[in-house]
């Protein structure tokens, strides 16, 4: 299980005539094909941030009731808020590149997913040295190797856009 993760943070090849970018990819998704688990794996993602997003301004209105001076975790619930507000812009880039085959909209999701997910295993790895508790150590961990695997299947997908199955792609 480990294997995949390495080759995938290390697999940045994005082009297709670069040999490397197919050191790593998959045929299915839980034996779908790959564009209905892109889409699967959009959607999922999207609707995961909306949930995130959707708490995250519950506790700040519920929080700023609070008697107490709570202002330096409304500001870091408000800096969170905002790299959702990105995951979501990027979700919905993939999904409108995806319906309508525009593997530009899908590379720069690529590329951004790539970039938010060495920020999070450099903050998780940063959580592990500071101690945090095993439940949350166990949810970033998780989250991680989902967003590991949501990124092999989509940028498999994006590179066998220009099979024959699903038509010429658009940039």
């Amino acid at each position: 299980m480990t294997h995949w993760c390495v080759a995938l943070i290390y697999n940045f090849g994005l082009h297709k005539n670069n040999k490397m970018n197919k050191n790593l990819t998959v045929n299915s998704c839980l034996s779908l094909d790959l564009r209905t688990g892109s889409f699967i794996c959009g959607y999922l993602n999207l609707a995961w941030h909306l949930a995130i997003a959707i708490v995250y301004l519950w506790v700040m209105i519920a929080a700023s009731s609070i008697p107490f001076d709570v202002t330096s975790a409304l500001v870091i619930i408000g800096i969170d808020l905002g790299f959702i507000g990105i995951n979501v812009i990027f979700n919905v880039m993939l999904i409108i590149g995806l319906h309508t085959l525009k593997r530009g909209f899908i590379n720069a999701f690529i590329i951004y997913n790539y970039i938010f997910l060495a920020f999070c295993l450099i903050m998780f790895i940063i959580y592990l040295s500071l101690g945090g508790g095993v439940l949350n150590i166990m949810f970033k961990l998780v989250s991680l190797c989902f967003t590991a695997i949501f990124l092999l299947i989509i940028r498999s997908y994006y590179l066998s856009m220009d099979d024959n199955k699903t038509g010429a792609a658009m940039y």
